[in-house]
């Protein structure tokens, strides 16, 4: 018998309670973690923005540290959809626990993260490099910002798309109920 996702059988459990799956749940603490530091390294690439125009005030801009920083974001953008979402799908019909699939989840996001943050700390470095201003940081970091909030932080989408992944073999990973989804 299919009782659907709402069901308390198909949803991911905490201390034997079901999280909810109806966008007002209950975020596992390990999740809720994962979200804070999402938005913390999102963060470190207005920091860094912030860092530029302290240390580089009066410079010029540089057209070539500008060009490098967002070629190498289009670039990045690539690599992410090729190789960013390595998750490996759980076995057919497992219910792996909270922690099996944030452990599981967090390699993933890692690497999102690495990738999708290279082009703001090349931009830095460029720009501090080449004696720039902060109009040659701005670029590749705005670039940066909207790869980490397309694949990094844990928006509903992102979660979807990990989540299919997961249960591509027929698991219920539960992945966006943790996250209170």
């Amino acid at each position: 018998m299919n009782h659907g996702d709402q069901h308390p059988q198909q949803q991911a459990f905490i201390d034997g309670k079901p999280l909810s799956a109806n966008g007002n749940g209950v975020v596992h603490p390990g999740a809720q973690a994962l979200r804070i530091m999402a938005f913390s390294l999102c963060a470190a690439i207005v920091a860094f923005g912030i860092v530029v125009a302290v240390v580089t005030g009066q410079n010029d801009f540089q057209l070539v540290a500008t060009l490098l920083g967002v070629v190498v974001a289009v670039l990045t953008a690539v690599a992410i959809q090729i190789a960013g979402y390595p998750e490996k799908p759980f076995p057919v019909g497992a219910r792996p626990d909270a922690n099996t699939v944030l452990n599981a989840y967090r390699p993933g996001m890692m690497l999102r993260f690495a990738l999708a943050e290279g082009p703001a700390i090349l931009a830095l470095a460029l720009t501090i490099a080449l004696q720039g201003n902060i109009l040659s940081y701005i670029p590749a970091a705005l670039i940066s910002l909207v790869l980490m909030f397309m694949h990094v932080l844990p928006t509903p989408a992102v979660l979807r798309r990990v989540e299919a992944r997961f249960d591509a073999d027929g698991a219920r990973s539960g992945l966006s109920a943790l996250f209170g989804h």
